[in-house]
């Protein structure tokens, strides 16, 4: 159970993840890193696409750029849902190892959110067990969450084949096109935990 309940319209049982991936973007080599989290309680969103068919697909994301329809359809289905966002520099990815990183994102990020008592994470790449383990540990202490009440579906291409992974994806990549200063004072940032460095001794 949580420690506490929230008086928000929704409470979120369902959430993408992933990350704007400008490190290997030249065009951005200065602008901090986005994770982005999508919550939503739409079917739909959640079908698995087969990896063989999904890795012949072109990413969402790859419209956003130039197309003023794409971008509309973004925040018309964004509207349906929720989410979040959370910069991270280099250097703040310089006090967090690897295994760790997304634990402590993901946590920042659902810190405030109502969430139900089971939440199912659907996080885009290959995790491993002990960034797993480190994740739902410190989302326990920070959501109230048991440790069994927290799934995690990871996989290569999932912001091809999960639709609300997609919508992290093309959130994150929308975002990057947009002002230092809007995405300093947009009302869906996250800040890091607080006590974040805590964490970073845990085993």
């Amino acid at each position: 159970m949580r420690k506490e309940d929230h008086e928000k319209k929704e409470i979120w049982e369902n959430i993408g993840f992933d990350e704007s991936n400008n490190g290997y973007d030249k065009n951005h080599p200065k602008l901090p890193a986005i994770y982005v989290t999508v919550s939503s309680d739409f079917g739909a969103d959640l079908q698995m696409l087969p990896h063989e068919e999904a890795i012949m697909m072109p990413k969402p994301r790859k419209s956003i750029k130039n197309q003023k329809t794409a971008k509309e359809r973004l925040q018309a289905e964004l509207d349906m849902r929720d989410y979040s966002y959370l910069l991270l520099t280099k250097f703040d990815c310089s006090f967090i190892d690897y295994d760790k990183r997304l634990g402590i994102i993901m946590s920042s990020l659902l810190s405030d959110q109502p969430l139900t008592d089971h939440i199912n994470l659907y996080v885009d790449g290959i995790w491993s067990q002990t960034s797993q383990d480190f994740t739902k540990s410190v989302l326990h202490d920070v959501t109230g969450l048991e440790r069994d009440c927290i799934t995690l579906v990871t996989g290569a291409d999932l912001d091809r084949r999960a639709s609300i992974v997609s919508l992290a994806d093309q959130t994150a990549y929308w975002l990057l096109n947009k002002s230092i200063k809007y995405l300093q004072n947009d009302n869906h940032r996250r800040e890091l935990l607080p006590d974040f460095k805590k964490y970073l001794k845990r085993k």
